[in-house]
């Protein structure tokens, strides 16, 4: 009766050392020229207070900074263009907004490819707050007749609802004005607002747990 214990103490050790191997969780976050800058350090700052491992990509790579609103707040020195990203290699990426969302995202065919390849895995969260998620309107639907998020659950910036109503063909949800609102939909995690950025952020940690 006793032959079994050394084999459940070897898959106890086992299991520990994956853990161990697991590491922090890996977080891509993006942001364009212009961004909100209260939608990417919020998170950001909750990200780090877990200890995730967080890299940073845009359009370039380089030096982005946020919009006039915010000029005061410190540019992000990114780590990453689009097309350096390698999607593998994280547990979550999330999108910040900003003004630049419809020129750095909606259009860019190199973020709607790694954007498709986040998605595609259920394990991986995809976040994307206020006027990022208009790009799930745009993604391999830039014709406006292939929609990828058709159906989807979604919120985001009520200037993007129309973009996403009737180009992406999601179900969009706006909560209730001047109260944080945040929207999930399996490995979809999206944000109305600024004002929706810390509820925003403890989402995607809830689901990285």
């Amino acid at each position: 009766m006793s032959k079994p214990a050394p084999l459940i103490t070897a898959l106890l050790l086992g299991l520990i050392s994956l853990n161990a191997q697991a590491g922090p969780k890996r977080v891509l976050m993006i942001v364009n020229e212009g961004f909100q800058a209260q939608e990417y350090y919020v998170p950001r700052k909750l990200f780090e207070a877990e200890g995730f491992n967080i890299q940073t990509a845009s359009r370039f790579g380089g030096t982005v900074h946020p919009g006039k609103r915010t000029a005061l707040t410190p540019a992000v020195q990114t780590d990453l263009a689009f097309a350096e990203v390698k999607v593998s290699r994280y547990d979550a990426v999330v999108l910040a907004g900003g003004g630049g969302a419809w020129t750095d995202y909606f259009p860019n065919l190199q973020l709607h490819k790694l954007m498709k390849e986040a998605v595609s895995d259920p394990n991986r969260v995809v976040a994307l707050i206020c006027a990022a998620a208009g790009v799930l309107a745009t993604i391999d639907n830039l014709n406006g007749q292939t929609p990828h998020f058709k159906d989807r659950h979604v919120t985001g910036y009520p200037e993007v609802e129309g973009l996403l109503r009737l180009v992406g063909r999601v179900n969009y949800d706006g909560g209730i004005p001047g109260k944080p609102f945040v929207v999930t939909d399996g490995n979809l995690v999206t944000g109305r607002d600024p004002l929706s950025a810390e509820l925003f952020g403890k989402t995607v940690i809830s689901k990285l747990r």
